[in-house]
């Protein structure tokens, strides 16, 4: 959230609260009975309270820098959720790094067209594609990947290149020591299994060494 400063407010830092000294013999007073609490904003920087009417809603398009919206600009951004996918093209599953998942949708079909539309999962599957296109949730057009799931379909929406963080793993600069894999692979082996469906408690299923 932004802010528009109009004049300055009185500061009230975060975190000050009254306390009563406890005094052995003395009769303390009763706690205070629970009430609600009312959040105002406030600058997390000065601790200074801010009126909500200087509150405005805006987009952070450089480092510091901010584009802000009014009311009726942000209610005409809105777009209406539609159940229509468009995929755009298809590509191999192997292509699509699941870094980029975000939410997973079952998709079941809405009528007579839309059965006939299933249609294209066994060639979809026969050829080891997914579809790559877009729909509207929730008044917001998502990238998603479409792809065979047993007998129907599942849809996952894709997160933009733009909101992953970039690695910066460091490069190794001596070779790997030979006995080191080794022991490694001793350790990994007797510990292999299958990745099973997570649950609360175990996640894999381990094979006994013989």
């Amino acid at each position: 959230m932004l802010r528009l400063r109009t004049k300055k407010r009185r500061s009230s830092p975060p975190g000050r609260r009254s306390c009563v000294e406890d005094i052995p013999g003395e009769a303390q007073p009763e706690p205070p009975s629970p009430t609600r609490v009312a959040l105002y904003p406030y600058d997390p920087h000065t601790g200074e309270e801010i009126e909500r009417e200087e509150v405005v809603k805006g987009y952070e398009y450089e480092r510091g820098r901010f584009v802000t919206f009014t009311a009726e600009e942000l209610k005409a951004l809105n777009v209406e959720s539609s159940k229509i996918i468009d995929l755009e093209t298809f590509v191999p599953r192997a292509e699509v790094d699941p870094i980029y998942f975000s939410t997973p949708y079952y998709l079941y079909p809405d009528g007579r067209i839309a059965e006939e539309t299933f249609g294209v999962i066994g060639a979809m599957r026969e050829a080891d594609r997914v579809g790559i296109g877009r729909v509207t949730l929730s008044r917001r057009e998502r990238l998603v990947m479409v792809e065979p799931r047993d007998a129907g379909l599942v849809l996952i929406t894709l997160r933009a290149a733009e909101e992953l963080r970039t690695p910066s793993f460091a490069k190794a600069d001596t070779a790997v020591d030979a006995d080191m894999v080794a022991v490694a692979s001793m350790i990994i082996k007797p510990r292999g299994g299958h990745f099973d469906r997570p649950r609360s408690g175990t996640v894999i299923r381990r094979h006994c060494a013989s």
